[in-house]
């Protein structure tokens, strides 16, 4: 039989073993990572479903380039980058922050990866109470009827989009009824998610978002004809920081074809055209 000096002795040696195992995988794996080079990419946040599942693809084939994601809305991304934030490569759902940059000698390289489109999110009780078979005119029908109706904030770039279609629609329809949907918002979001999720919890009867936000979501949808609205281009650029291989590897891969096909299966369009 063991003592129990000698089972006890047993016990630390064993404890002292796992230590040493976990201590040197610990080891292993910070080598490992360390020696992954990050690459910074700061996008729009109504890009959230895609990028990811880029970014495991691209480094499948690239394993020592890190891609680290950060989304938000473009206009904080780019007060941020303005205020030193360091970003390898920036992508705005809207050119004019990507210009200012540029201007600022914080960009370079501009480039249109995708398009997208706005569409009318609508609730179920929406639908319930409007007496009326969806078919023309829909977009004038549901706004008129709707209660509660949440958009962007003007300063992000869902709010400007949202924007000039109403402007589009006063013109087609007149101020007063422009007038009557702005009477009816009961929120201005700071990004197209956060618009959605006011549907999705049944905060709101309609809300003007993405095309690609509602991909796969338990909600109703109205599209928006091409002529009341301006296109959504997703713009793609350069940081300020010294260009690398790394960097323009992942830059052109997000330009390329896989891409390009990626982004067309959750919701968004290419660059020049429909298809």
């Amino acid at each position: 039989m063991f003592s129990s000096e000698g089972m006890f002795t047993q016990r630390c040696s064993k404890f002292v073993l796992l230590m040493l195992v976990l201590a040197l995988g610990y080891l292993v794996s910070d080598k490992f990572v360390s020696n992954r080079i990050p690459l910074v990419v700061f996008a729009a946040s109504s890009l959230t479903d895609v990028l990811p599942l880029l970014e495991e693809k691209f480094e499948e084939y690239r394993p020592d380039i890190d891609v680290r994601l950060v989304f938000s809305g473009s206009q904080i991304l780019r007060y941020q980058i303005e205020q030193g934030a360091q970003a390898h490569l920036f992508i705005s759902a809207h050119p004019d922050h990507v210009e200012n940059l540029i201007q600022a000698g914080l960009a370079s390289q501009p480039k249109v990866i995708a398009r997208n489109k706005l569409v009318l999110a609508v609730s179920q009780k929406c639908l319930d109470t409007l007496p009326y078979t969806l078919v023309d005119d829909s977009i004038f029908k549901v706004l008129s009827g709707a209660k509660k109706i949440v958009v962007g904030d003007e300063s992000v770039p869902l709010g400007i989009y949202t924007n000039a279609m109403l402007w589009k629609l006063e013109k087609k329809y007149g101020k007063s009824f422009v007038q009557q949907v702005e009477s009816s918002v009961v929120s201005r979001e700071s990004n197209s998610r956060l618009v959605l999720s006011k549907i999705l919890l049944g905060e709101a009867d309609a809300a003007i978002v993405y095309q690609s936000d509602i991909l796969d979501r338990d909600v109703w949808s109205i599209p928006i004809p091409d002529d009341l609205q301006l296109p959504v281009y997703y713009s793609m650029v350069i940081g300020s920081e010294k260009l690398n291989d790394n960097t323009q590897a992942f830059y052109d891969f997000l330009k390329g074809p896989l891409a390009g096909g990626t982004f067309m299966i959750h919701g968004l369009l290419n660059p020049k055209t429909d298809e």
